[in-house]
């Protein structure tokens, strides 16, 4: 009966053990050494690191949580990273949340920001020492993880703060055993880097550094990422590789980072977690939640560092977050719901040119000027001055538009590929003669046809959307913004606006005003157009044709050819 209550202990709490020997039945002195080598095997299974291992509060969140993607963001010595590291060896040793990871024959990829933070990751796997354990005061014979106070989990348990002597390292997460062949396949086998770890269970788990590039093609039921990205290419292959092929089990990623630098694609996982995506959640580890850190470390910690660097390494709070260009735009409050505006509105049309990425936003103005009214937009892709004209053709209606406002600078090159020295503005200009959408102004500078040129100096549009932007504090329209986008109809306006940001400025203060290079074609021409300053005129309405379109493509040809000479002088 004892050997049977310890062979099924065994087989609830760890690998199973070898099948009884068929054979004549065993005496009693040999069914006791049986006994007591299986009692030996559980107890040391039990002292495995993974069983021991426990949650911080937040971790057992972490844990809990069933979203596609989860982020554990925060400060530095917060406990973050080790729960992601908790999380990948759960689903690599087959013990992790029932019917999250297939048991057997997994794949997952881990990425660290270099091929030392692989190291740094790998040994709290695979290394003693990751957590302290102390032995049960109830339950001598058993060890247990040093545990927080249930009271307040910032602190430790008193019990286990008095008796800090009696810690010991713990073993290892992942035990030896469970590594097929006993070593990983090494990167730098001298610094214990990683490169491919497969597991008796099937899994497989490759290691990269964000310096290099993807693997590509790989499909993966888990996968990690630690700290931000040099290449942002991992993120978005690892999201491909993360669609699901088994309708089984979903695969999950975890991004686990201290956002010292910003990465544009972890600072929207991050605000998509906090927005309450069903698909994403977010976490924030700081380190005055982890008990096993003594407070007099924590400040000790805390006073070597500039407030700026308290606010990302204690806090918690993104670096990136202080060097958004607009932190004061807000949803709520900058865009309003879709109608119908009136045809009495003014309404003009701001171009940022470019074959592969061509900005296109459409701004009202009201009666009373009361509001800059982003109306519509979108990002042309792979187009030309023709796409263009007929996509502003198809949003004219019945009147005019006031006026085209264009990249200044990119309107006056010539067109790179067209063979020709004629400058993009007066392209995309008679284009839209072509198709007879002229607006009711036209500019007066030669090179961009009849466009007016958008502002070139950057710092000086900036202040000048900051401006519309700003909540008014007086006048008939006090308690609102002159900004007003339309919510929902340009996605990708909303998302370039909040990512905007300038370039990291602690090593090379040079840089502290320049915008990082990231996509942002229609905050570009949502800059130029609130640079212009549209104001209210009353429309014009389109004129009819008058059946006479051979003699118009005559004048027009007239014209062009007007244009040629002068230019030849």
């Amino acid at each position: 009966m004892m050997l049977q209550w310890a062979e099924h202990l065994s087989a609830a709490f760890g690998p199973p053990l070898p099948p009884r020997r068929q054979g004549p039945p065993v005496s009693g002195q040999g069914r006791a050494l049986r006994l007591k080598t299986v009692l030996a095997k559980l107890a040391k299974y039990n002292l495995e690191g993974l069983r021991l291992f426990r949650h911080l509060p937040l971790g057992q969140e972490f844990r809990a949580s069933e979203a596609k993607w989860r982020v554990a963001g925060g400060g530095n010595r917060a406990g973050k990273t080790m729960s992601g590291c908790a999380e990948m060896c759960e689903a690599w040793l087959g013990s992790g949340v029932p019917g999250r990871y297939p048991p057997t024959g997994g794949n997952s990829l881990v990425v660290g920001r270099d091929l030392d933070h692989n190291g740094m990751f790998w040994r709290k796997c695979a290394e003693q020492g990751a957590f302290q354990i102390i032995r049960d005061e109830h339950l001598p014979h058993r060890w247990r993880a040093v545990r927080p106070d249930p009271n307040d989990p910032t602190r430790l348990d008193p019990y286990d703060f008095a008796y800090r002597e009696k810690w010991k390292d713990a073993p290892p997460l992942i035990p030896k055993r469970m590594i097929r062949g006993g070593e990983p396949a090494w990167e730098d086998a001298r610094k214990r880097i990683p490169r491919q770890v497969d597991f008796t269970t099937g899994w497989r788990v490759l290691f990269r550094s964000s310096d290099g590039n993807p693997p590509q093609g790989d499909h993966y039921n888990a996968g990690l990422l630690d700290e931000e990205m040099t290449n942002p290419e991992f993120f978005k292959e690892l999201a491909r590789g993360l669609v699901g092929l088994d309708p089984k089990y979903k695969p999950r990623g975890i991004w686990t980072a201290t956002a010292q630098i910003g990465n544009p694609e972890l600072m929207e996982l991050i605000e998509r977690g906090q927005s309450g995506s069903e698909s994403v959640e977010s976490f924030q580890f700081v380190i005055a939640d982890n008990p096993y850190i003594l407070p007099e470390e924590k400040q000790a910690f805390a006073d070597v560092l500039s407030e700026e660097e308290r606010e990302t390494r204690i806090y918690g709070i993104p670096a990136a977050f202080g060097r958004i260009v607009y932190p004061m735009f807000n949803i709520g409050i900058h865009t309003c719901e879709s109608f119908d505006i009136p045809e009495n509105w003014a309404r003009f049309v701001i171009t940022d040119y470019g074959l592969r990425h061509c900005g296109v936003l459409y701004i009202a103005v009201d009666p009373d000027e009361k509001h800059l009214w982003v109306i519509d937009g979108y990002d042309l892709q792979k187009s030309d001055a023709d796409a263009w004209a007929q996509s502003v053709k198809a949003r004219e209606g019945k009147y005019r538009f006031e006026a085209f406002i264009g990249d200044g600078h990119m309107g006056k090159e010539g067109r790179v590929g067209s063979g020709s020295d004629e400058s993009v503005g007066k392209i995309y200009w008679e284009a839209a003669e072509k198709y007879d959408i002229l607006p009711r102004m036209r500019g007066s500078n030669y090179r961009l046809g009849g466009f007016f040129p958008g502002h070139d100096v950057i710092e000086a549009r900036t202040e000048m959307l900051i401006a519309a932007l700003r909540v008014r504090k007086d006048g008939p329209f006090a308690g609102t913004p002159l900004l007003q986008i339309f919510r929902g109809r340009i996605p990708k306006l909303e998302r370039q606006i909040k990512k905007a940001q300038y370039e990291d400025a602690t090593k090379y203060p040079a840089r502290a005003n320049k915008r990082k290079k990231l996509e942002q074609d229609l905050l570009d021409t949502l800059e130029y157009g609130v640079a212009f300053k549209p104001y209210y005129i009353t429309p014009e309405e389109v004129a009819q044709p008058k059946g006479n379109a051979a003699y118009n493509a005559f004048l027009r040809l007239l014209k062009k050819r007007k244009c040629e000479m002068v230019d030849s002088y």
